[in-house]
């Protein structure tokens, strides 16, 4: 295909007919184009413009919305052709396009029908060259004209534009290729070897584990010191077990010393009754949890086992609901961790309040869960809100769309958040409330629950 179509379609402004061989300013309602230097040729719309594959409609059409944005272009196109087939320029010949019409020659020689071949074949050139005449019954007429025979020496400038054109695109071939090249070279010199041949299979300790093995010698640590015998804490050796010797004996009894019969009886009569309420309770080393005994607490004794041992969230009517027992609130609720660290407490009893614990129970409790009302610690032995909580782990848990109570904040109570949908948001909430009940137990009661 010649360059000369182009030149002309990006420098000179063509006029187009429609159907009807009448002037029109519509690209979608024109066939042809009739350019100014050969006006007894009409130019097919739909066929090649002379640039790679797009036609002379899809061209005529870039140099009209050529002020545009690639992305406005892009959508003008769609909107103005409607479904048509009509190709858009892409944004890799966008630029080559404006580059020549960056450049518009001084002269173009007129076009002639040998610059479509091969748009079009030997009888439509012979067709179109013609001037086409309405006759009298409404038809066509073709006249040949002079335009059809090339004179020599618009060949020769046409050639000599084909030559221009073809060193104007090795010119932005090699410019482009340039661009490139120093795109890559840019990146390249940026780029830092993190993993090569050598040490993709190297071994590399990215963790330490010190924490790890400080904090299990920590928890070992009571377990260990509760096995020391007695004796070795104030400073003196353990006794060691020598054979009986009764001779022995009777030589060191002094010889006012009642008879051993007499000794044991006596020592019996002297030696106080042990009572047996002065054994620690199985349940000593068991921590408490307290609940609110309100059944518009966010958790309450019904549902305090799904959340913090099964991790799923119920309210209390649905808990009531899939009770077993029929609805009827237990006296406490035994929770056995399943997941716990090892050396830290797996079970845990759960009440709503401090009716049924014995005055060696109050020792036993860890974690108490508040609603910012008072009335709730009445009658415990550790006096208002603010002494309660410097003595166990004091937790609030709301939802997190409702407002914070305005006590909560002056007291030191942690905040845990849950949704009322989002169940799977569950498992953090409870993670975070045994990392700290652990965590205290740990500072402040490791002698008596740690193991």
């Amino acid at each position: 295909m010649s360059q000369l179509l182009l030149q002309h379609v990006l420098h000179r402004a063509p006029r187009l007919l429609d159907a009807s061989e009448n002037t029109t300013a519509s690209l979608a309602d024109a066939i042809c184009a009739v350019f100014a230097d050969a006006p007894d040729l009409r130019v097919p719309l739909d066929g090649p413009g002379g640039f790679k594959a797009y036609s002379l409609r899809s061209l005529l059409f870039f140099q009209q919305e050529r002020a545009l944005d690639h992305s406005s272009y892009i959508q003008k196109s769609f909107a103005y052709w409607q479904g048509r087939d009509v190709p858009s320029v892409s944004f890799l010949d966008r630029r080559e396009l404006l580059d020549r019409l960056a450049h518009a020659p001084d002269t173009l020689p007129p076009l002639s029908s040998a610059d479509l071949a091969p748009q079009l074949s030997s009888d439509d050139a012979a067709a179109s060259a013609g001037k086409r005449k309405r006759d009298p019954a409404g038809g066509y007429s073709h006249t040949q004209t002079a335009a059809s025979h090339e004179p020599p020496a618009q060949t020769a400038s046409a050639a000599a534009l084909d030559a221009t054109a073809h060193a104007v695109d090795e010119h932005l071939e090699r410019r482009m290729k340039l661009d490139f090249d120093e795109l890559k070279d840019s990146v390249l010199a940026k780029e830092r070897c993190i993993v090569d041949w050598s040490n993709f299979l190297s071994h590399r300790a990215t963790k330490s584990f010190t924490l790890a093995l400080k904090y299990s010698a920590e928890i070992l640590r009571p377990a260990a010191a509760a096995t020391v015998p007695p004796a070795s804490k104030h400073g003196h050796p353990p006794a060691t077990s020598k054979p009986h010797d009764p001779k022995a004996q009777a030589s060191k009894r002094p010889p006012s010393a009642p008879s051993a019969s007499a000794s044991s009886s006596q020592s019996r009569q002297t030696q106080p009754s042990r009572n047996p309420s002065s054994k620690p309770s199985p349940n000593s080393r068991i921590p408490i949890i307290i609940v609110p005994n309100s059944a518009t607490a966010v958790i309450t004794l019904h549902n305090a086992k799904s959340l913090l041992g099964d991790v799923k969230y119920q309210t209390t009517e649905e808990a009531i609901q899939n009770s077993k027992s029929g609805g009827e609130k237990p006296a406490m609720v035994v929770l056995e961790r399943r997941s716990a660290v090892p050396g830290m407490p797996k079970v845990y009893h759960i009440y709503d309040g401090i009716d049924r614990l014995k005055p060696e129970d109050w020792d036993r409790i860890v974690a108490v869960f508040a609603t910012g009302q008072e009335w709730q610690f009445k009658g415990w032995k550790f006096g208002a809100p603010v002494n309660i909580f410097s003595k166990v782990k004091g937790f609030c848990l709301k939802f997190i769309d409702d407002p914070v109570h305005e006590k909560i904040s002056t007291w030191n109570v942690t905040q845990l958040n849950i949704h009322k949908t989002k169940r799977h948001l569950d498992s953090q909430t409870v993670n975070d409330f045994w990392i700290a009940v652990e965590s205290w137990i740990k500072d402040a009661k490791a002698a008596q629950f740690l193991r």
